[in-house]
């Protein structure tokens, strides 16, 4: 279990905001500017604090709540507004990067440069951006964030309309323009047949689009931005402060790095699965909104490991491949950054739609922000800073943006009345293994009449015809001979009755599991019964700024030989990644001294029904898998930086692997049900990395546990000592390549010159302390 943060009534005592007063008097070093030991750029501090009034963030007004949609959806229903929409966001781009409401300062908001926004300054011992990660507010403070851009790229949007010549054309692009709201990049769905995991859209560098003087290819907006200039105390760290463009997976760390677009859409056909695995159970198997929400860890536990935090974690880190988006810091200046953003504000939406009765409750953030620093109570009504409301200065709270039509807008599934049962319904067509390609021509309602339904309704597309399952996406190599207790007479394959029996997936003739996608087997006992089937998930923990920038951890099954970043993505053993969005390692925050464990997962359960499907596993019930994982899984580690990790040299790395029995759904209209949690501790225990009881609190005799919150967390226990060996450095039990040596920066000029190194040795961490503020978080969650 994971608790967002603990109660520092000790600490602080109140949730008031701690500002630094602006007339600071500054040591001033070049461009750059020393406050209180912090770097800041002299200039934009100026100009920042310059504005005499606030930046009323009001969303979209005056044409009632319209949808954001899917961006291939509206590149192919609506190309009209898809049209406006790049000359809107090329133009909102070219804009001064003084100005506060450029495309440059708004992205800026979010992590570098480190320096106030609207005249909102820092706190004492602030660490990065206003962004409010591994926080309660992390959801909420994203949705005055994004309606800002929004807002102030709708005027562009517009304005590209109304530059067409008088007349029909004009009026035909004026019509498309009206409803625009920033489209969303659906990265779980299985894409459509024409369609690509990492879409054409994001990485063709041109585009082609129709102008007032007739249709011209352009460079394409959504590939990258580019900076006029580039700012060297601004950026501060090379190569970042040499880069004049955004890079996605650059090509090296060197000034003239180019962007390898062309290898993020393997990375993600390869990963997509599994990110719809964890998206899925974050929909059907939490219901708190501290669990779904935040990724941070405070207390022993193995049930509900996951968040929708960390698995956006993972998207940031396979956009960036240590580009900007992998880095906290600079991603918001990548245009993915945004689409990525309303995909994760819309799956936000919809499990509110299901769970209305959690929301914010006051806790004690783990991490620190620009303006709120580590221990700091947050609440419902804290400020979303540096966000306001009105010009008079009254801030945006998570109460006041719990409801998305306040900010102008809603989604597909929100709109006509819809009730929890239809978005259950829309979640599983999209999400849940017998998912069908998304359909990029579904009906989107657009006009005020009818897209100003509350943000709790939905009427879901009509459901596609139904596509033959499969147990796994991923190739799984030759077919090993077929188990003699499963013969193939016996159980026919998937596609063998689709082909015989055409029905709907949820006809009584055949129970299917929206979960795995299965038929029930009573006869063999192949995965459960008639009642449930078994689900088993990895859940992982470690520091989330100890390793000197952001990092992965790869799980297979299978051996894998590579030491290098593009080939674990690639391998086609691999399961699935649990990515740490992290800052670069910096002297002008305090990040690298927090002791800020996260975690997140891995789900198996696909995989591991490719290998049955292959006859490499005799059944999925636990007696059978817990002795396959002991045997075939693996984990390695990597940053985005360089090659390999040794797994011995991550700070508070742990994985354990659980299974719970679900049962499914009686309906589409319905999730199934998860039942109490088993702890597999034998899979990964003894091995480098592997299971400890500082950080999973499991029976000791094998019996299940609820996957709930629980009154009082465990007792600190005496951590670990890994067994650590040479011939197994990587913590699966098996020899491995040696560690590969890390990157190192081009660093040159007047900027200060990073090398990227391999954490090596013990972390050094501030605790925040104590068990009596960890017991006092739980007993504020009971």
């Amino acid at each position: 279990m994971r608790f967002q943060g603990v109660i520092g009534a000790a600490l602080l005592g109140s949730s008031a905001l701690q500002h630094v007063a602006a007339s600071t008097q500054p040591d001033v070093e070049g461009d750059l500017v020393n406050i209180d030991g912090y770097l800041v750029n002299a200039e934009r501090l100026e100009t920042r604090q310059s504005a005499p009034a606030k930046i009323a963030v009001t969303g979209v007004t005056g044409n009632g709540v319209q949808p954001r949609m899917e961006l291939r959806t509206m590149q192919q229903q609506y190309p009209d507004m898809f049209n406006v929409f790049l000359l809107g966001l090329r133009s909102f781009m070219q804009m001064s990067q003084s100005d506060p409401l450029s495309y440059y300062q708004i992205a800026g908001i979010h992590g570098r440069p480190y320096v106030p926004w609207d005249g909102i300054g820092s706190a004492p011992g602030f660490g990065g951006g206003y962004c409010t990660h591994t926080s309660n507010m992390f959801l909420p403070w994203h949705r005055p964030y994004l309606a800002l851009i929004e807002q102030e790229l709708y005027k562009h949007v517009q304005q590209a309309a109304q530059s067409f010549p008088a007349g029909a054309t004009r009026n035909k692009y004026v019509a498309a323009a009206q409803n625009w709201r920033y489209p969303y990049w659906d990265w779980a769905a299985a894409p459509c047949s024409s369609c690509k995991a990492f879409p054409a859209l994001l990485s063709d560098q041109w585009a082609t689009v129709t102008t007032p003087t007739g249709i011209q290819t352009i460079a394409n907006p959504l590939f990258r931005y580019d900076f006029h200039p580039v700012s060297v105390s601004d950026m501060v760290y090379n190569p970042f402060a040499s880069w004049d463009v955004t890079k996605r997976y650059p090509s090296s760390w060197d000034a003239s790095a180019g962007s390898q677009n062309n290898l993020l859409n393997p990375i993600f056909t390869n990963s997509q699965v599994n990110f719809r695995d964890r998206l899925y159970n974050l929909f059907t198997n939490y219901n708190n909104f501290h669990q779904f929400g935040d990724s941070a860890w405070i207390t022993a536990s193995s049930t509900n490991a996951d968040s929708l935090e960390s698995l956006h974690d993972g998207i940031h880190s396979s956009v960036g491949n240590n580009g900007h988006m992998t880095y906290l810091d600079y991603a918001a200046f990548d245009p993915v950054f945004w689409l990525h953003h309303v995909m994760v504000d819309r799956s936000f939406a919809l499990w509110q739609s299901i769970h209305t009765d959690s929301y914010v409750q006051p806790l004690a953030a783990v991490g620190s922000t620009f303006t709120y620093p580590a221990g700091t109570i947050n609440d419902v009504n804290s400020p979303l800073t540096p966000f306001f409301k009105d010009t008079a200065g009254t801030n945006w709270t998570s109460a006041d943006v719990r409801d998305t039509t306040k900010l102008g807008y809603t989604y597909p599934e929100l709109q006509n009345g819809a009730t929890a049962a239809s978005v259950r319904a829309a979640i599983n067509r999209l999400y849940g293994k017998n998912a069908v390609a998304a359909d990029v021509s579904a009906n989107v309602n657009l006009g005020n009449a009818a897209s100003s339904a509350p943000a709790s309704s939905s009427t879901p597309a009509a459901p596609s015809a139904p596509a033959v399952p499969s147990a796994s996406a991923k190739p799984s190599g030759p077919t090993p001979p077929v188990a003699p207790s499963r013969q193939n007479a016996q159980r026919p394959g998937l596609a063998s009755i689709w082909r015989s029996h055409p029905v709907h997936i949820w006809s009584p003739w055949w129970k299917r599991d929206n979960m795995t996608g299965e038929p029930y087997y009573n006869a063999n006992g192949t995965n459960g019964t008639d009642e449930y089937h078994h689900e088993y998930i990895c859940n992982i923990v470690s520091q989330k700024f100890a390793m000197n920038g952001s990092y992965a951890v790869y799980v297979f099954l299978g051996n894998v030989s590579s030491n290098s970043t593009e080939e674990l993505q690639l391998s086609p053993n691999l399961v699935g990644t649990y990515s740490v969005f992290s800052n670069m390692p910096s002297e002008d925050n305090d990040m690298a001294n927090m002791d800020l464990k996260i975690t997140g997962t891995v789900p198996l359960t696909t995989s591991l029904l490719g290998k049955y499907e292959t006859g490499e596993l005799r059944t999925m019930l636990p007696a059978d898998v817990e002795p396959y994982l002991r045997k075939n899984l693996q984990w390695r580690v990597a940053k985005y930086d360089g090659g390999e990790v040794a797994v011995a040299d991550v700070p508070d790395l742990s994985l354990n692997v659980v299974q719970a029995q679900v049962t499914p759904a009686a309906d589409e209209t319905e999730f199934p049900q998860w039942g109490a949690f088993t702890a597999l501790t034998s899979v990964t225990a003894g091995k480098v990395g592997g299971y400890s009881a500082q950080y999973w609190n499991c029976p000791e005799d094998g019996s299940s546990f609820d996957n709930g919150y629980s009154g009082t967390p465990a007792a600190p226990q005496t951590p670990e000592t890994p067994a650590t060996s040479a011939s197994a450095p990587y913590g699966n039990g098996t020899a491995a390549s040696p560690v590969a040596p890390q990157g190192t920066a081009a660093g040159t000029g007047s900027v200060i010159p990073l090398s990227p190194t391999t954490y090596t040795g013990a972390a050094n961490i501030v605790s925040m302390s104590g068990c009596a503020i960890a017991l006092a978080a739980a007993a504020l969650l009971i």
